[in-house]
């Protein structure tokens, strides 16, 4: 009885001096609420809208972010973008196999408009953008047109004997690449012609004309994430619905005929905020699809960006490409028929205008990571030197690993049908000359570039590289006294 009494005043005062300690502790937090610190509850997403994404990858890119914001250079993020080798979908300018248009769309969150007219229209999505009303050509109308048609006509004379080499070959039946060489050969010494005259005279009246840098067989070369599309296949097992939620990588690369640059971007041909840029429609309809089956193939790759030019060049902004469809793939796909070789051109003309603008994003500071603030503009057109298709493109979004939900912008791509420049030749002479197709190349041209109300163009980087000098090499060169003979 003594024992029982014993433990149980030992018992209450352990409970009363544990309540005396807990009041005082109740005390001093009532006294000086600063003082408590509780530990932070990890959310479930990092900042930032991320769909439906599984929030291990959405903490993975959310980590990596936060990396490449602390790089301040251009060099910096591009090393950090570059420096593993990885497995990566090739992508393809030109696909050899048909119908895959959908496919490139899909990958790249673009959008095609077909142009119904070359007028530009603010209400008709099938028009051109507005801001080629405000490109005013009158003045320079009737002088570059006589200035091509020359050019045309004396193109055509020079190469007379080629044209009779081409006929010599199809007669014959010699194998189709020897034609296809020779129209290529053909195009750009014309295309190259055109630019060369109608550059140089419009540089005389147009200050960013005369400053624009002018290039050939341009590389440029870029890679992304794209989200939706089955990932690589996997050895151990997971769900689908995870592995769905992956985004693959693809990494594209390309030549590029003809290449002005200047130093401001082009304006955007569309608000963010139009219907064209944030309500999607862009073709989702191949995503579903493991690429393998679709003809695409993998490989392991050092990712690269190409911008198809050199780092600190001043004029880092594309006006113009201009590529050919006289090549071999398009001559594989042009088996299948019309319809498929008019995909592959539009494929062509989308792969051109993705990865010019998406290469320059890099350049400027931009990468998938770090959204872009404002759109990257830019116009291509494919042309065998008769036949022109033009098209006219917008990157709007960088992050194209996000879904839908969490990303809400799509790419455009805006082109015309195929048009003649002119009928034919006539005893050496152009005949039935497109006044219309030849006003808009002419806008194409003359379209003066936007300093987008002087927002800062490359917000990510402290300062753009200046332009590395090259010391000038010296060379020895000894000329020999001529033998003069006279004669007997």
């Amino acid at each position: 009885m003594i024992r029982r009494g014993s433990n149980l005043r030992k018992y209450v005062q352990l409970v009363s001096q544990s309540c005396v300690r807990n009041n005082q502790h109740l005390a001093s937090v009532a006294d000086n609420s600063d003082d408590a610190h509780y530990p932070k509850i990890k959310p479930k997403y990092p900042p930032g809208k991320w769909g439906n994404m599984d929030p291990r990858h959405a903490w993975m890119w959310g980590r990596e972010w936060e990396q490449i914001a602390k790089c301040r250079t251009y060099q910096e993020k591009i090393n950090f973008l570059t420096e593993h080798i990885h497995k990566v979908w090739v992508y393809n300018s030109i696909e050899t196999t048909p119908n895959l248009l959908p496919y490139k769309g899909g990958v790249t969150k673009t959008t095609v408009k077909e142009v119904r007219s070359l007028e530009a229209d603010d209400g008709n999505l099938s028009a051109w953008p507005s801001v080629y009303n405000s490109v005013n050509v009158e003045q320079e109308f009737e002088r570059m047109k006589q200035l091509t048609i020359e050019v045309l006509e004396q193109v055509e004379n020079m190469n007379h004997d080629y044209l009779k080499r081409r006929e010599l070959k199809q007669m014959h039946n010699i194998p189709g690449n020897c034609v296809i060489y020779l129209d290529y050969k053909m195009s750009r010494v014309l295309i190259s012609s055109l630019l060369t005259n109608i550059l140089g005279n419009l540089g005389g009246r147009h200050e960013h004309i005369l400053n624009s840098h002018y290039d050939e067989n341009s590389t440029v070369a870029a890679f992304w994430n794209k989200d939706g599309v089955e990932n690589f296949k996997m050895f151990k097992k997971v769900s689908p619905a995870y592995l769905r939620k992956q985004s693959a990588t693809f990494f594209g690369e390309q030549a590029v005929d003809f290449h002005i640059r200047k130093d401001k971007p082009l304006p955007e041909f569309a608000s963010l905020t139009d219907d064209v840029c944030c309500k999607l429609t862009y073709d989702k309809s191949m995503l579903d699809y493991y690429p393998g089956v679709l003809g695409q193939f993998y490989d392991h790759k050092q990712k690269k960006i190409s911008q198809g030019y050199t780092i600190g060049d001043p004029c880092k902004f594309t006006h113009l490409n201009v590529i050919f469809p006289n090549n071999k793939a398009m001559n594989l796909v042009s088996r299948y028929g019309e319809d498929c070789r008019l995909d592959a051109e539009t494929g062509y003309l989308l792969s051109t205008g993705f990865l010019t603008t998406l290469s320059q994003a890099h350049a400027l500071g931009f990468n998938q990571y770090e959204e872009i603030t404002y759109p990257f503009t830019t116009q291509t057109i494919l042309t065998d030197g008769q036949n022109f298709t033009l098209s006219a493109y917008q990157l709007n979004t960088t992050q194209m690993w996000k879904d839908d939900e969490a990303n809400e912008l799509q790419n455009v791509l805006w082109k015309t049908k195929s048009m003649k420049l002119f009928e034919k030749y006539e005893n050496g002479k152009v005949v039935g000359f497109n006044d219309e197709l030849f006003t808009m190349l002419l806008k194409f041209l003359l379209i003066e570039p936007s300093d987008r109300n002087g927002i800062d163009l490359s917000p990510n980087i402290d300062s753009y590289p200046e332009k590395q000098e090259i010391d000038d090499v010296k060379f020895d060169v000894f000329v020999e006294k001529p033998i003069i003979y006279e004669s007997v």
